[in-house]
């Protein structure tokens, strides 16, 4: 065994104030890297999972959303800044201003396209967004081929605050939900080569562990439930990137204490705004629809009280009551 799990599951992956790891045995992972042919054929025996929408707002119908994900595919990217991303690669990833390069890190196109691709499973979407992820590890500065996981979370540590949006704590997190959909679908397709699934495993281990870092799991925001949902949705659809469940119990505490610290135990957000109330619980919603909440019946039953908590937030005519930072 090449390191253990205290009883609270706390993360063994911690940063001193020399932000050094410590407590922390790398090599057992790096055998992992010597086992993906292996892994691959675990995975394509498995049943495929429908893709977590795991947004702060409903997912809209089918229709609208192969509409959406076709307009993204003719005419680009943009949110609204009158900045329009080119999705055919190379994409420039650095951009301005910050928030769209955030969202672009965190690959919120290819999100659009991957949940197309999971209503009619049309290579027609998930070929481009294959081509997105593969230019963002490309571009990306770690580059993992020829270094250790190790060396490359230190790497990660280093740069996490410099300008860009590679390593900011929720664009890993939901990169790494994708990843892991876009892993568990190509593993089954034999005209994707071994080289090109194993370096989006590497990806994976390398998001999981940067994940479990102090310095970059955001505990007292609401950044941490979203950090910890992606996580969570990750490794339970490919927990064969896992060490005696060490990063399911990790992330699957982290979502429960996240609920317990931002909800009353009534289960009304403590932000006191029905905007946030509505946010966070639909967040939940589309979480236990992806069915990453039916084997924990306490965060079922604590979600419902929740949506009963929501009726109570919105007037007859269907709007959220105007109170707090609701506008």
């Amino acid at each position: 065994m090449c390191f253990q799990i205290n009883d609270n599951c706390n993360p063994c992956f911690l940063l001193g104030e020399d932000k050094q790891l410590s407590s922390l045995d790398f090599k057992l992972f790096e055998s992992y890297r010597q086992n993906y042919k292996a892994i691959r054929t675990e995975i394509s025996k498995k049943t495929l999972q429908p893709f977590a929408f795991l947004e702060i707002f409903p997912k809209t119908k089918n229709e609208q959303t192969i509409t959406h994900a076709e307009e993204l595919l003719i005419k680009g990217w943009s949110m609204g800044t009158g900045l329009v991303v080119r999705l055919t690669p190379p994409i420039t990833w650095y951009i301005t201003p910050r928030s769209v390069e955030f969202h672009l890190n965190a690959w919120l196109p290819v999100q659009r396209l991957l949940t197309a691709f999971d209503i009619d499973k049309s290579w027609s979407y998930f070929q481009p967004a294959l081509e997105i992820i593969e230019d963002w590890i490309n571009a990306c500065p770690i580059q993992l081929a020829n270094k250790s996981l190790e060396d490359a979370v230190m790497q990660a540590v280093k740069e996490h605050d410099k300008e860009g949006s590679w390593w900011y704590d929720m664009s890993i997190a939901q990169r790494l939900s994708q990843l892991a959909y876009v892993v568990d679908v190509c593993c089954r397709n034999p005209e994707i080569s071994d080289k090109r699934i194993f370096t989006m495993m590497d990806h994976i281990l390398l998001h999981h562990m940067l994940l479990t870092l102090d310095l970059f799991y955001k505990k007292n925001t609401n950044h941490g439930l979203f950090q910890a949902l992606h996580q969570y949705a990750a490794i339970t659809r490919l927990p064969e990137f896992d060490y005696q469940e060490y990063f399911l119990k990790t992330t699957h505490n982290r979502l429960q204490q996240m609920i317990t610290q931002q909800y009353t135990s009534e289960m009304v957000h403590r932000e006191h705004s029905p905007g946030y109330h509505y946010m966070i619980t639909v967040a939940l919603m589309n979480a236990s629809k992806a069915g990453l909440l039916d084997n924990d019946k306490n965060l079922k039953l604590q979600l419902k009280l929740a949506q009963e908590a929501l009726g109570w937030m919105i007037i007859p005519s269907g709007q959220l009551v105007t109170f707090g930072d609701t506008d």
